[in-house]
């Protein structure tokens, strides 16, 4: 998990680049950014098992925040982006696929945070 989570982390710093590129308003790339730590932070704290109650408590609310931004993302580019009308519907959807699917693990781990794992105690050994 610790490799999917520096790859991600380096896929974020893309994705928050094309969100300039886009034009996007800078409230959103700003918030998208935002997102994008916290997603870094959950997946480096799920990859060290550093799940804590307290972590647990906060991330009962970072999880629900982490699936909306995705689901906002995939809405603000297909109707937006730079190449969202200009892609066909077999690439758009073969794009949304592999969009899914390197995100599973993030959503899995953030899931398992908040509400999969009960947190063994207060202080990492």
């Amino acid at each position: 998990m610790l490799t999917y989570s520096i790859f991600f982390g380096l896929l974020s710093i893309r994705w928050v680049h094309n969100d300039m590129e886009n034009q996007y308003n800078l409230i959103y790339v700003i918030e998208g950014a935002c997102v994008f730590v916290l997603i870094l932070a959950g997946n480096l704290i799920y990859s060290f098992d550093f799940i804590t109650s307290k972590i647990q408590k906060i991330w009962k609310f970072v999880f629900p925040i982490v699936i909306l931004d995705f689901i906002l993302g995939v809405v603000i580019d297909s109707i937006y982006g730079k190449h969202a009308h200009n892609a066909s519907s077999e690439l758009k959807s073969i794009a949304l696929i592999l969009l899914v699917a390197t995100y599973s693990p993030t959503f899995l781990a953030h899931y398992k945070i908040g509400y999969g794992k009960e947190a063994d105690n207060d202080m990492p050994v």
